[in-house]
């Protein structure tokens, strides 16, 4: 892989780690990091929001790049689209614009280790980009104002305020946009071997990079 992809793929290392339920000190430890986020979170709206326009931009190239290996030059633009919902919804390059769709929550069996059910849409991707896996995608909320408040990935699409990247909304005062979600679908020539997280990972250091503000500023790096 070129020099200039492998750097995004690094994880923060200021990123607060997960607190195992038998530390001793976990209550304390996740008070430091739900601090450590809420103070992060607050930093970037002192930033203006980037245009959602230039996200989806920023995306689609570095999913170019790592699918060339930093070797895009020209290219042209693919658009097309997909039906979700009963609605046509817009394809440009690599990321679905899903607009006003309705995203039913998943169901899994702890006990075998199983998903029992999940929203039939992202079947739809799974067979429209050809995926391995109906939940090899990678996906942006934003919140009312244009804020992008979290990358995510998986088949989990959903904007709730009781998960971390919705009580970190919810501390700085913003609310979801609720009408869309950005969904790049991560292809086989986009993974290449690479896990989905890994591809959420580059995502979220590649949008930092180019100056783009997350309220859950390590989302990507878990």
């Amino acid at each position: 892989m070129n020099n200039n992809i492998k750097k995004y793929f690094i994880k923060d290392p200021e990123t607060p780690l997960h607190v195992k339920d038998n530390d001793p000190n976990k209550w304390e430890k996740r008070k430091d990091n739900s601090r450590k986020r809420g103070n992060k979170a607050l930093q970037q709206i002192e930033e203006p929001p980037a245009p959602i326009s230039q996200v989806l931009f920023y995306v689609n190239e570095l999913l170019e790049f790592i699918k060339f290996d930093n070797e895009v030059k020209q290219r042209t633009i693919q658009i097309r689209q997909i039906e979700l919902d009963n609605t046509k919804q817009l394809i440009i390059d690599n990321g679905i614009i899903a607009v006003n769709c309705h995203w039913i929550d998943y169901i899994y069996d702890k006990k075998t280790r199983k998903y029992t059910y999940y929203d039939s849409k992202y079947d739809i991707i799974k067979t429209e980009f050809d995926l391995s896996y109906p939940n090899d995608i990678i996906w942006l909320k934003f919140t009312t104002d244009g804020y992008l408040g979290v990358v995510a990935g998986s088949f989990d699409i959903n904007f709730s305020y009781e998960n971390t990247a919705g009580r970190l909304v919810n501390s700085v005062e913003k609310v979801w946009d609720e009408t869309f979600v950005l969904i790049f679908p991560l292809t086989k020539d986009i993974l290449n071997g690479r896990k989905k997280t890994d591809i959420e990972t580059a995502v979220g250091n590649y949008l930092i990079e180019k100056g783009v503000p997350i309220i859950d500023f390590y989302s990507h790096n878990y």
